[in-house]
């Protein structure tokens, strides 16, 4: 989510740079500054920009709701054991790899 979020922030500021130069151009444009190519190209810009962003937004609103559904499905998880019991004591340390099967004797 954090990277989606960068992603939109760099297209918001994009977007900006997109639109001023836009703004610009038009002025020009209408003044008959610029030529037909150079307006459209920035006019492109802008629009492109403002999809990116508006592919940020929705980036985040995708990775949010993906964030959702994994914390409603923690939730929902329990975790039984197999069987029922009480531990008398463990030949094991933390880290340590044991055996997943049924047998009492673990790897040393």
């Amino acid at each position: 989510m954090v990277q989606a979020k960068a992603s939109a922030a760099d297209a918001k500021s994009q977007l900006a740079k997109a639109e001023a130069d836009f703004k610009r151009n038009q002025d020009l444009y209408a003044k008959h500054l610029i030529s037909d190519s150079d307006f459209v190209t920035a006019t492109t810009a802008y629009g492109s920009a403002q999809a990116s962003d508006k592919n940020a937004v929705a980036n985040i609103q995708r990775a949010e709701g993906s964030l959702s559904q994994a914390q409603d499905q923690l939730t929902k998880t329990v975790i039984y054991s197999p069987i029922d019991g009480t531990v008398s004591s463990l030949s094991n340390e933390v880290g340590e790899r044991v055996a997943g099967t049924g047998s009492s004797a673990a790897p040393k």
